[in-house]
This record gives structure tokens, sequence and C-alpha cells, in this order.
């Protein structure tokens, strides 16, 4: 399945000087690949595409082009569909928020939601940010950082990054203002954006629809998931953003999209606009190598056995399982994610092509014409990961102890910040978010016989609580103030009271412990990104060099533009996927099983031959459920809108093929896939399952 900074992007991309003698300006080629900043959509033969739009009525400075439909919803995408203010994005962007507001009573987790009115909708939580214009400032952010290194480099930088959005604000205090590393060092953008803060769920469906297939399905293809929810954004009634208040009133936006209920057929040309996440593209070898050799396999090992334990502690018990679900539902997204990308890269090239160009970039930075400035790039980058490679996995189960285990996280903050008398208060409450205690105890017994196994490898020090059994820690918990936020910790805070720090407090043994090796993690994390943060530039200025062509810059939550095909694919030796999949396929894998779970009562409603001809494929038939095609995209597109030639939406984006996973680090047309539900799907299931009609009416849509 597939976060400051958006809307009428500038991107003008500077020109780098090499070695004073070769300068590479940034005007497209060409790409088979591309997240494209959308004022650089013009670069791109739309027609040729098979696009029947101009550059402008997709994205334009003055408004009212399609960009204009687009939000970034929380870590995802959505996109408006009616002058109401309703917004359509994922069922996995909002499982959170449903998960939270669901309770055994109303499952609407496992059941579904409708609001038949306003005034039933419910409040998510998540913001919805809408972009406005963007500029580029990286004189401005990179003033003053010429022969500073590490921690005041990085306070001159923040400084300059404060002082750019201050001056924004001054200008416009009613937007939001955040800046945007483009290029590492490089070049950075300040965005502007509204930010609307009351979202409210309008309609999800029943789990069995909205995760039908579950993570057995989940990054494959072909797929069957009714991945799509409807939520609403709220303003003020003076029609500015406010937060939560029953006496707010539907947004109203500039632009929102048509939906094309006849969906597409194979080969028609479809296009997203969306907010990507992050990709590595332009990372070296070295940084690829440490993804696939230690980053990712260790994420895949805590993640596995996290979500095995929650699974364990939640049998039987509706509650706690509500609190886990959400956390469940990422880790193990995340988890398929790693290992398909471990697959790719074992079964690609890509590793190997990285080697070969950073091999051929090392020698060139060698040549006379670079050696004074550049000789030093590749031999740094290898030895930075090489101290990478050799500690990341102690570092990471140490960093775990403080994030994954809140009580302890809590704790170690108390104690770090002993004899401080600005010691942070306010920060506290992060640190109990979900907690449940039986999960930390299990949590910390595992990480420090982890930290300690890995510590005696590297010949360090073992802690000395490396014999405590489960139910030590358990009387450890039920003993420490920091295990109660609401009466305990909550109390102290408040008044700011010095009693939150007590030597005899239980916890206070391991913080004190833990702290040195703590800070060794953190001073290794900060020598590599001091050392990162002066060679990455300099590799960028390499590759430019050598490959004498253009960047468009790796993907960080700004909006971009991609566009190719409704197309299948063959992803291994003798097997070939049809772009399409339809109710029968929903029909084959329903079953008792918990990832297939359809109830009779839908089970008969799939059946039936009653069904509007206008969501039937003209071909086939039958109602479209499932829709692959070509597009570059990554996590963040989960929500996208995927748009016809006309602009029209035809489809929510909400995955990759498994064989896409490695989208991240390479894009290639032979494996590349991504997956949206159709929107005839949508339709049919607001109508048949949900009988969803008063959004139905609002979306004027007549079946």
């Amino acid at each position: 399945m597939i976060t400051p900074y958006i809307s009428k992007i500038k991107f003008y991309f500077i020109s780098f000087a090499i070695a004073g003698a070769i300068a590479v300006s940034f005007s497209f080629a060409n790409y088979d690949e591309g997240q494209y900043p959308v004022n650089q959509i013009q670069k791109v033969d739309l027609q040729k595409a098979g696009i029947q739009l101009s550059a402008e009525q997709i994205f334009s400075e003055k408004g009212g082009a399609l960009s204009d439909a687009l939000v970034r919803l929380g870590g995802c995408t959505g996109s408006f569909i009616s002058e109401q203010g309703m917004i359509i994005t994922n069922h996995h962007c909002v499982f959170g928020s449903v998960s939270r507001l669901s309770t055994e009573e109303n499952n609407y987790l496992r059941d579904g939601f409708y609001a038949d009115r306003n005034e039933a909708e419910l409040h998510t939580g998540l913001p919805a940010k809408i972009t406005i214009s963007s500029e580029d400032v990286s004189a401005q952010v990179l003033s003053g950082l010429e022969g500073k290194e590490g921690k005041e480099r990085d306070k001159t930088l923040r400084n300059n990054i404060k002082s750019v959005i201050a001056n924004a604000n001054k200008s416009d205090s009613s937007y939001t203002y955040e800046v945007s590393e483009m290029f590492l060092g490089k070049q950075y953008f300040l965005f502007k954006y509204i930010i609307l803060k009351d979202v409210r769920l309008v309609y999800v469906p029943p789990r069995y629809i909205g995760e039908f297939g579950a993570e057995t399905d989940n990054w494959e293809w072909p797929r069957h998931t009714g991945d799509f929810s409807v939520v609403r954004a709220y303003v003020g009634k003076d029609g500015k953003p406010a937060a939560y208040s029953k006496d707010n009133v539907p947004f109203n936006p500039n632009r929102h999209l048509k939906i094309n209920p006849e969906g597409t057929k194979e080969n028609d040309a479809v296009f997203i606009l969306g907010y990507p996440g992050r990709t590595y593209r332009h990372q070296p070898y070295e940084f690829l190598n440490f993804q696939y050799k230690t980053f990712m396999p260790t994420v895949v090992e805590w993640f596995n056995w996290r979500i095995d334990k929650m699974h364990d502690l939640s049998k039987g018990n509706t509650t706690r399982y509500l609190k886990f679900a959400g956390t469940i539902k990422s880790l193990a997204n995340v988890e398929k994610n790693f290992r398909g990308k471990i697959q790719g890269l074992t079964r690609t090239s890509v590793l190997q092509d990285k080697m070969a160009l950073d091999a051929s970039i090392e020698a060139m930075s060698n040549g006379s014409s670079y050696a004074s400035k550049y000789s030093k790039v590749m031999p740094g980058i290898a030895a930075i990961y090489n101290q990478r490679n050799q500690y990341y996995e102690l570092d990471f189960y140490i960093s775990r102890v403080l994030r994954d285990v809140g009580t302890v996280g809590a704790a170690m903050h108390a104690y770090e910040q002993r004899g401080n008398e600005e010691l942070r208060f306010n920060q506290f409450s992060l640190f109990y978010g979900s907690q449940d205690v039986e999960l930390e105890v299990e949590s910390l017994h595992f990480l420090i016989d982890k930290i300690n196994a890995l510590a005696e490898q590297k010949g360090m020090l073992k802690l000395k609580i490396t014999n405590y059994s489960k139910e030590k820690w358990r009387k450890c918990f039920q003993n420490s103030r920091f295990t109660d936020y609401l009466a305990d910790v909550k109390p102290l805070v408040e008044s700011k009271s010095a009693k939150l720090i007590n030597k005899k407090d239980p916890l206070y043994a391991l913080c004190e412990e833990l702290l040195p090796l703590v800070k060794a993690s953190r001073e290794r994390a900060a020598s590599f990104k001091k050392e990162n943060d002066l060679l990455m530039p300099k590799y960028t200025e390499l590759k430019m060099a050598y490959l004498k062509t253009d960047f468009i810059p790796d993907a960080n939550s700004t909006m971009r533009f991609t566009y190719g095909r409704v197309k299948g694919f063959s992803p291994n030796d003798g097997e070939y996927h049809y772009p399409h999949t339809s109710l029968t396929g929903v029909l084959e894998k329903a079953n008792s099983e918990e990832d297939y779970y359809m109830p009779q009562d839908a089970i008969d409603i799939y059946r039936r031959d009653n069904v509007s001809k206008m969501l039937l494929d003209p071909k086939t038939g039958k109602v479209t459920v499932g829709l692959l095609y070509n597009l570059d995209t990554t996590g963040g597109n989960s929500g996208s809108p995927v748009l016809d030639a006309n602009g029209d939406l035809v489809g929510i984006n909400f995955d990759r093929a498994y064989t896409a996973t490695i989208n991240d680090y390479a894009w290639n047309e032979k494996y590349s896939r991504s997956i949206g539900v159709d929107i005839r799907y949508v339709l049919y299931v607001m109508k048949y399952i949900g009988k969803a009609d008063r959004v139905l009416d609002e979306l004027k849509i007549k079946l």
C-alpha cells in the first residue's frame, strides 16, 4: 500500500557548475520513468502520451486546473469529488482513524460506516493540505553554510529555514509555510499551504471489502480489494480553516473531479496527480547495498516479531485488537514491502548497475579535471557506509527501546533532563499514544536480549539487567510512576514538579545503564549525517557531470505528475497478468478464511443480475474491480486519483505489484505496475452494499 510542502510548484531547477568546467541545466529529456514536478508537465509530450489536455489544464499557477482538486490527506493523497468538500481516498488511509473511532458495540472497522446526514459524520483527526504555491529559496537556505559542518551547519540551516518561513508569515500569515529539500544540500523550495483541520468520515466500506485479501493479497496482482473511503473537509463559517466544531460548514473547493463511470479499457492512457512520499533513486550504490544487506532485513525481523506478539496478545480481546489494528496493518504493509524490495534487488540487476555506475563516476572523479575537489567523495561514501553496516542493527534495537516501549522512553526523557530547570514537560504525552503495558513488557524483554547479544558480538559490555525475566520486568512497570500517564505522570507534568524524577523508580536503573549505549548510538548517527551531508551534494554534482543529463528530484511528498497506460505484464516466466479484474474473482476468492471472509448476504448481492448497465464493462458484461497500469508511483500515492485522457476519475490508486516494490530505488516498465480500485466498483459498492444514496446523489451519479 501505498507533508509539509505543496501547490503551484515552481520547480525552476538550478544549474550546477562542476569543477568550473561543466554546467548541467535542468530541462527535461524524454523519460520512461518520472514523478514530474507539476510545473514541468509542459516538458512532456502529452498528445503523444494520449492525454487530451494541455499542461495548463492539469496544473496552472493561475488556479482552476485539475491540481486544485488534490489534497495531501495525512500521509496519503485524496481528491475533491464534490462542491461540498467531499474527498475520496483509500480505505487503508483512514484505517487508523476508523479503528480509533470503533468500539465493541460500534465496530466501524469491521462493519463499515455511513453517515446519512452531515451531522452524523465523524471527525477523523486527519489534516488535509492544499498546495497554493511554491518558490525556490535555495539561496536563502544555503546562505552562510560554506565551510560549516555537523551541529554548526545544522543550526545555521535550521535558522535559515526559520527565517524564510518567518518572512513568509509576515507577508501573509493566513497560510502555512514549509521548506522542502529537493536535492540534499543543493536545492530548497518554500511551499504555501491551506491546511484543513476538520476532516470527517462520510462512507467507509466494511472491512471485508475495503481490505479483502488483506495481507495475503497485499502488494499482489490480481487484486479484488475495494480499497476506498469517502471523507469531507469542513471549515469555519467564515470559510477559513478551523479546528473541529459542530458549527463548521463543508469546504467549497476551487475544483473537484468529474467521475467517468465508464472506466477504462486495456491500453487507455491514464495519469496520476499525487504526493509520493520518498524515493531514493539518486542515492549511491553504498546506500542501496546498506538497504539490501542491513537495513531492510533488520526491520523485517523486528516488525514480524511485533506483529506476531500483538496478534497473540489480542486473541479474544476485541478492545485490545482495535487498539492494535492500525499498528498491525502499518507494520505488515512495510514488512511485506521490504521483503518485496529484497526479492526485487535479488532478481534484478539494479544493485549491479548502481555499482558499475559508481565505479565509472569514481574513475572520472580521479581525473585531472576533478581530482582536487572530488577524489575523496566515493572513498568517503564507502567509509561511512562501512561503519553504518557494522553498527546499524545494534543502533536500531537501541532506538526501538525508546520508541516502541513508550514507558521507558518517558523515563529516559526524564532521566536525561534531570537537573534541568527547563525540563521539557510538554513532550511526555508523546510517549503514551497507544500504550499497552503487556506489549511493552514483552518488547523490552526481547529488545534487551537482542542488544546484549549484539553488544557481546562487538566486544562491548553487556547490560547488567540481561537476566531480568518477563515477570521481573512486569514488576518494574507495576512499581514505576512512568507506567500510568494519567494518574502519575500528567499531574506532575502539569505542575512541573521535580518529583517526576526519582532515583528509587525501578526504571531509573535501566535508564542509567542504557544511556551510554544510547549516547554512543546517537554519536554514530550524528557522525554519519555530518559526513553524508558533506559528501552527497558532491556526489550529485559528479553524477550529473558523468551522465550529462537532467534529474527529476526524488519524491519528497510534494505534488507530482506521472503518466502511462492501462497495461498488463509478465512478472514471472510463463505468466501473464491482465490489467482488469472483476466481481467473478471476488466470488472465486470469497470463503470463511480471515483474509477472504465474505458474509453470505454480500455474496448474494454480488450474484444478482440486476446491476446498472452503466457499471458493466461492455466487453465482459461484468463489473470491473481492479485496475493495473504502468505509472510511476510510490508510498504517498495511496489515494491518488487515476485520471483518464480527459482528466476524469476512473480509479483510486492504492498499491503496487510485488515486483514494483523496488520503485523507490528504480523504475522499469517491464516490472513496475501500480494497482487501483476501478471507479465502477467504487460506485457498485456504495450503491448495492452500502446503500449510500446520499453520497451518489451528491456526486450526481444516477445508477
